[in-house]
């Protein structure tokens, strides 16, 4: 952002000396007033994120796209016949590549640094989207979305994003065919997988949430993918800072799971990204923690657990909310469905008997990911 500084005349005079004493008494507190900023003004609040806390999944620290010249332009193609290792079964209609437009568009006006170009051949494009038929995929039977993507030395450098074709229901609605591509490219710059909330709207909530298709992007994904890229997080600094409206909460009630792959790039020691322009840090005003695993069959905390549930609550003093998540594997019995509420259930009573003033519920959700099921996620916030 560009501040102007008001001048008052190469000698500092904001009147000609000619003038009468109280001219120019008054036109040098005009002055004044210009030259200092407004004391009533509040300190805008640019938030920090935990990423290692918001993301449960498909979330790999340090590797990014390479932004450090300040303009990192990414090429993508809809016109591939092969993603990664299936061959493409249909291509996208006109309506379709509009819609594909508008996700990768939503993301490259989130961004300052990172621009994407659709090119008319694959041939030098970094990220290839595609309909499949999702046979190269594991447990691929509620999955509508997958990526993979590759890096060297921790800068990413190419990626593909699948959709799945059977899938016409969900990819015939605007909003829905447009989520699922915000949520896949999401992955492909950076960012991880999150449970769902009522708490705040994202489009890496997974599974799914309503509202669908978001555009512009939700605040709180534009500042978590601001933040990966080094850029400000002060919402005055965001593309639609000029018309900000309330961002709706997203409708718990759950969609098909959409997972993605493992990526087979080098695991090299973590890469930085660019150092952004100092801001104001502030407490996040979200924090989530994965409690340890319990014992198998278990729904009563452990000592460590206890421990850690203690600290969470410690974190936001100011704390209003907490949320208890037991997670089960999405293909589990209903009968793991008691346990992890039951498991969710106690850590809440636990965290209200630390501070009775916290308002607490517990809840569950399916996932895709084996190493996240049978565990709770605490969510606090202010």
């Amino acid at each position: 952002m560009e501040t102007k500084k008001s001048k008052c005349g190469a000698q500092g005079y904001c009147a000609a000396v000619n003038r009468r004493h109280v001219g120019a008494i008054l036109s040098a507190l005009v002055c004044l007033n210009l030259l200092v900023p407004h004391q009533q003004a509040r300190a805008e609040v640019c938030p920090t994120y935990d990423f290692k806390s918001i993301f449960y999944d498909d979330y790999y620290p340090g590797t990014i796209w390479d932004n450090r010249s300040g303009s990192r332009n990414i090429v993508w193609s809809a016109n591939a016949s092969v993603i990664h290792d299936e061959s493409v079964v249909r291509p996208f209609s006109a309506q379709e590549l509009e819609w594909i437009r508008s996700a990768f568009k939503s993301w490259d006006d989130a961004l300052d640094s990172v621009q994407f170009t659709e090119s008319p051949t694959n041939t030098q494009a970094e990220i290839v989207i595609g309909f499949v038929n999702m046979t190269s995929i594991p447990n691929a039977a509620g999955v509508q979305g997958y990526w993979n993507a590759w890096w060297t030395n921790n800068w990413r450098n190419r990626a593909t994003i699948k959709l799945k074709a059977t899938d016409t229901a969900w990819f015939s609605v605007r909003n829905q065919f447009i989520h699922a591509v915000q949520h896949e490219l999401g992955n492909v710059l950076g960012l991880g997988d999150i449970v769902p909330t009522a708490d705040f709207s994202s489009v890496q909530e997974d599974s799914w949430q309503r509202p669908f298709g978001e555009i512009p992007l939700s605040n709180f994904d534009i500042g978590l993918v601001r933040q990966l890229y080094g850029e400000s997080t002060c919402p005055s600094t965001f593309p639609n800072a000029g018309a900000v409206t309330p961002t709706p909460s997203p409708t718990p009630s759950p969609t098909s799971s959409p997972t993605v792959s493992p990526t087979t790039s080098p695991t090299t020691s973590p890469t930085t990204s660019p150092t952004p322009t100092p801001t104001p840090t502030v407490k996040p005003a979200v924090v989530q923690r994965s409690l340890q695993a319990f014992p198998s069959g278990a729904t009563a905390l452990t000592a460590a657990q206890r421990n850690q549930i203690a600290t969470a609550v410690q974190l936001l003093p100011g704390a209003k909310k907490f949320v208890c998540t037991g997670i089960r594997f999405e293909s589990a019995p209903m009968s793991e469905n008691i346990t992890v509420r039951s498991r969710a259930k106690a850590a809440c009573d636990f965290a209200k008997q630390i501070n009775p003033d916290l308002s607490t519920w517990f809840q569950t959700r399916s996932t895709t990911a084996r190493s996240f099921a049978g565990k709770v996620l605490l969510t606090i916030t202010e």
